[in-house]
């Protein structure tokens, strides 16, 4: 019984504070988990991927698609669409000039055997296509598991709360790419990582063939986990955006409502100057909330300097509840803006 009431105190207290918030989108930058150096400018994207038809163990590939039932071809594509996935994630900034050039390397069925490039064929690339270095696809597979399951629920017709049954067909594709960075003029590899994303898809039907046919066409759900692949591997050695939330405090007296109607609407300069008119009120709670409410104003004006000010000045003076991890979302974003300098250079 107390675990039952300190759990239901628990979800009402949520609830209650989720009430006194609104929220607000930004999209910030964040810094590629590899650092790629300053003199490399213009990247080629290169697929080596593709097996050599006269090779044997193009005939395995061959084989394991009439085995498997997937489409033969499919992964050949769906590398190539590992190519643009990669090439998204790069043109996010302007930190590199990206080419796909018109370049044929086969690669082995096995990742394994697939040993770095020469760096004779890297040269002659880089001086052919003026690059300073290459993201090369190294490997690229891709399977399938369909099952397809019987269920049974209730549901509510009528009024009435009745028993039925269908089937649900579930999809499990697993693609797996191993990349690599060459540097042209110290000859090195910058980076080898092999990345694997499984996507599930799931359709019901009244039975097992109906379901498994509301499944994507496989070779449509390869070419789009491909693309997602590529792209994961870029933002590992690219800076890239991506959208964030923040809350603020919308409710605790008549000038914190007045100020979110303003936000919310897209007058922040307005519910800025409401916030500052509140941020030194003999009511400590709201002169809390009006200087964490700054805070997420700076931030969003790209100062994280004066964000920082006002959320130690609501946790510190005021002992507002939000300001201690936000605080730490904000040290964290002053750690990337360092490391994005680094990555970007002299830009």
């Amino acid at each position: 019984m107390k675990n039952l009431l300190k759990i239901s105190f628990l979800i009402i207290t949520a609830l209650f504070l989720s009430s006194c918030a609104s929220y607000t989108s930004m999209q910030i930058m964040q810094p590629a988990q590899i650092t790629i150096p300053n003199h490399i400018k213009k990247i080629g994207i290169i697929n080596r991927s593709v097996t050599d038809r006269q090779n044997q163990n193009q005939i395995i590939n061959v084989i394991e698609g009439i085995l498997t039932g997937e489409s033969i071809g499919a992964d050949r594509i769906g590398s190539e669409e590992s190519l643009m996935g990669v090439k998204e994630a790069l043109l996010q900034t302007d930190r590199f000039n990206i080419t796909i050039p018109a370049v044929n390397l086969n690669g082995v069925a096995n990742p394994m055997l697939n040993g770095p490039l020469d760096y004779s064929v890297i040269k002659e690339i880089c001086k052919r296509h003026d690059l300073d270095a290459l993201v090369v696809l190294e490997y690229f597979d891709s399977d399938s598991r369909i099952a397809v399951v019987p269920r049974v629920r209730e549901v509510m017709q009528n009024g009435n709360k009745i028993t039925v049954s269908d089937f649900i067909a579930n999809a499990d594709l697993r693609v797996r790419t191993t990349w690599r960075v060459y540097d042209d003029s110290t000859q090195s590899i910058i980076d080898q990582y092999t990345f694997e994303d499984v996507t599930s898809f799931n359709n019901a039907g009244p039975d097992p063939q109906i379901a498994q046919a509301g499944l994507p066409n496989k070779r449509f759900a390869i070419n789009q986990s491909g693309f997602h692949a590529g792209k994961e591997y870029g933002c590992r050695i690219s800076p890239f955006w991506i959208n964030v939330q923040r809350r603020f405090y919308r409710k605790g007296s008549h000038e914190l409502e007045l100020a979110n109607s303003r936000a919310t609407k897209g007058r922040w300069t307005e519910a800025i100057n409401v916030w500052k008119n509140i941020s030194n009120s003999a009511d400590k709670k709201i002169a809390g909330r009006a200087n964490y409410n700054l805070a997420v104003a700076a931030e969003r004006e790209g100062n994280l300097e004066v964000a920082m000010e006002y959320a130690k000045i609501a946790r510190d003076t005021y002992k507002e509840k939000w300001s201690s991890d936000y605080i730490r979302v904000l040290n964290q974003r002053m750690q990337n803006r360092q490391k994005l300098k680094e990555q970007f250079g002299d830009k």
